[in-house]
């Protein structure tokens, strides 16, 4: 079954109004809630406005739309990666709450494309469903200049506050926003009437990464260390540079160093197996490689031209990969990656080693 599923025919289907008791939310009812909140014009009865549209929404349970949406996201396949850096689940917090981060500046890579978007919503979707409806949870929301008023993802944003069940507030015992800016603030603010009281007291704006795992796992710095490490590459570069740090990169860094820093947790769907704490770099460039079929073009990877350099950069800031990029092109940034080690991926004695094993090989092949 395609996953796009009907695209955002199914998406369009939901109606928008059964959660403002007949009242639509659009534009005009948003500029009237930041004249409210900022003082442009008639703050009081706008904002009397806005409580009006709060007090009277619905608190119905799951609907019938939710509940399609999670059925069809379970026939889907979803990219690897979407596990290990747009919706990371980071395991339980000192307390015993679930922790979720999501970083939707990877979606970037995606933005014009509507049915690789409605598959994104299906995926965090489903991957939420199984946690906010099962037990206590935290949310950490990594900013990385996602403009959320661009109407392609707007449109999916108020679908999912008209769709998502009340447990989803309920269970959520706190809201990090990590690197917010006034910008974000304003954009939060924008989508108030689609928000209920209970979720924006659980709210806190933090500038830093170090802040969210002191308060995770107080005076534990293993476990501190531990949830360092799965924020992507990206936010800790961000982080750093905010903090007057020296960022993080993935060429040069000696792989022991780049796996306790940032590497990611990976598992691998044709066999069911589970890989800790891997360079971002070669899982991401070769999830690339393998949906492109790539192996056939491994030589040409000399063949490329200037763009080698974007990619480069893309590769050792951490930034999503751009799509259907040439295979050549992969193949050299990984080859790169590989040269630019300060040692061998293998030492000299695992490569003995390796030769010794196969010896006996070649020799029972031969009789």
């Amino acid at each position: 079954m395609s996953c796009a599923l009907g695209g955002h025919l199914v998406l369009a289907s939901v109606d928008h109004s059964s959660h403002l008791s007949g009242r639509r939310c659009k534009w005009p009812f948003l500029l009237r809630l930041l004249r409210a909140h900022f003082g442009f014009g008639s703050s009081e009865a706008d904002l009397e406005q806005v409580k009006w549209d709060v007090k009277n929404r619905a608190d119905s349970d799951v609907t019938d739309a939710y509940l399609k949406i999670i059925e069809e996201a379970a026939q889907c396949t979803f990219p690897e990666e979407w596990d290990a850096q747009l919706l990371v689940d980071c395991g339980v917090t000192a307390e015993g709450q679930r922790l979720v981060m999501f970083t939707p500046g990877f979606l970037r890579p995606i933005l014009s494309d509507d049915d690789e978007l409605d598959r994104a919503f299906r995926f965090i979707l489903k991957h939420m469903h199984d946690i906010a409806m099962q037990s206590k949870y935290v949310f950490v929301y990594c900013c990385l200049g996602m403009d959320w008023s661009a109407p392609v993802l707007a449109e999916r944003l108020q679908i999912a506050f008209d769709i998502l069940p009340r447990k989803y507030t309920k269970n959520l015992k706190r809201f990090y926003v990590l690197h917010g800016n006034n910008a974000t603030r304003v954009t939060m603010w924008s989508y108030y009437a689609w928000l209920t009281p209970q979720f924006w007291e659980k709210i806190e704006y933090v500038n830093s990464i170090e802040k969210i795992c002191e308060d995770l796992f107080p005076n534990n710095d293993a476990l501190q260390a531990e949830l360092r490490r799965r924020f992507p590459q990206v936010i800790q570069r961000q982080d750093a540079t905010l903090n007057g740090d020296d960022p993080p990169v993935n060429f040069g860094a000696p792989i022991r160093a780049i796996c306790n820093t940032f590497g990611v947790d990976y598992m691998d769907k044709t066999t069911g197996r589970w890989y800790p704490k891997l360079p971002p770099a070669v899982i991401f460039l070769c999830e690339a490689l393998e949906r492109s079929a790539a192996d056939e073009e491994f030589g040409r990877l000399f063949d490329v031209d200037g763009k080698i350099f974007d990619l480069l950069n893309i590769v050792d800031t951490g930034n999503p990969l751009p799509r259907d990029l040439d295979p050549a092109l992969l193949w050299c940034c990984l080859k790169a990656w590989l040269d630019c080690l300060p040692s061998p991926l293998l030492s000299f004695e695992a490569t003995g080693s390796m030769e010794s094993a196969k010896q006996p090989l070649r020799i029972s092949g031969s009789l």
